[in-house]
C-alpha cells in the first residue's frame, strides 16, 4: 500500500494468474482421477479426493468447501449493505437505502440485503444458486471489458498505471469468451442470472433521470 496507483493492478494481475493456475490444476487432478464420471458428479473435486485419499479425504474437502463458502458469506454480510449504500448516494437507488441509526449502521441496506438473500436461498437447491451466481457474475465482466474500450478512448490523457497490453484485444476476447459460456448456461439458468440485471436496468434510468431533474 506504499503506493497503490502502481502496486494494486499488478497485485491483482498475480493474484489472478495464481488463482487460475490453482484452479486448472485441481481440475486436471479431478478430470485425470474420475475421468468421464465427472459429468455425473455434482462436487466432483470432493468425489475425486474421495477416490485417491479414502472417505475422510473426502470429508476434509467438503469441509473446506463448507469453510470457504462461510467466509464468503461472511464478508459478503459487510460488503453488500455497503454496495447499496453507494449505489444509493450515486442516486441509482432511493435514498432511503442510505439510512443510517445512531450507531453509523446502515440499517435500511442490511434489512434489504438480508432479506433479498433469504428469498434468493430459498428459491433453488445449491446447485442452481451456484450455476445461477455463475451467469450474474459473467453479465458484469461483459460489461466491465467493454468500459476498457469505451474508457480508454475517452480519457486518453490519464492513461492507467497497467494498461492492458495489445489495445482492444484482450478485452474484445473476454467479451466473446463470456457470451460463449453465457450461452453455455440453460434458459432457466441465464433467466434467474440476468433476472436482477434486467430489472435494475429500467430502475438505474428512472433514478438518474429523476436526479437530474432536480
Amino acid at each position: 500500500m506504499d503506493d497503490p496507483r502502481r502496486n494494486i493492478p499488478r497485485a491483482i494481475v498475480v493474484v489472478m494468474l495464481l488463482v487460475s493456475a490453482f484452479y486448472f490444476l485441481i481440475m486436471t487432478v479431478s478430470i485425470g482421477v474420475l475421468g468421464p464420471d465427472l459429468a455425473e458428479t455434482k462436487t466432483p473435486i470432493a468425489t475425486a479426493a474421495a477416490v485417491f485419499l479414502g472417505t475422510g479425504g473426502g470429508l476434509l474437502v467438503t469441509a473446506g468447501t463448507l469453510v470457504s463458502i462461510g467466509g464468503i458469506n461472511l464478508a459478503s454480510s459487510f460488503l453488500t449493505p455497503r454496495v447499496i449504500v453507494a449505489i444509493a448516494d450515486d442516486h441509482m437507488l432511493p435514498p432511503i437505502f442510505s439510512r443510517y441509526n445512531r450507531f453509523h449502521t446502515p440499517y435500511v441496506a442490511i434489512l434489504f440485503a438480508t432479506l433479498v438473500g433469504i428469498l434468493i436461498a430459498l428459491s433453488g437447491s445449491f446447485t442452481t444458486l451456484a450455476a445461477i451466481s455463475v451467469v450474474s457474475r459473467f453479465a458484469q465482466y461483459v460489461p466491465t471489458c467493454l468500459a476498457i474500450l469505451v474508457l480508454r478512448r475517452r480519457d486518453p490523457e490519464h492513461p492507467s498505471t497497467l494498461p492492458v497490453p495489445f489495445g482492444p484485444v484482450i478485452p474484445v476476447i473476454a467479451v466473446l469468451v463470456s457470451l460463449w459460456l453465457l450461452v453455455q448456461a440453460d434458459l432457466h439458468k441465464i433467466l434467474f442470472g440476468l433476472g436482477g440485471l434486467l430489472i435494475a436496468v429500467p430502475f438505474y434510468f428512472l433514478m438518474r433521470k429523476q436526479y437530474l431533474q432536480r
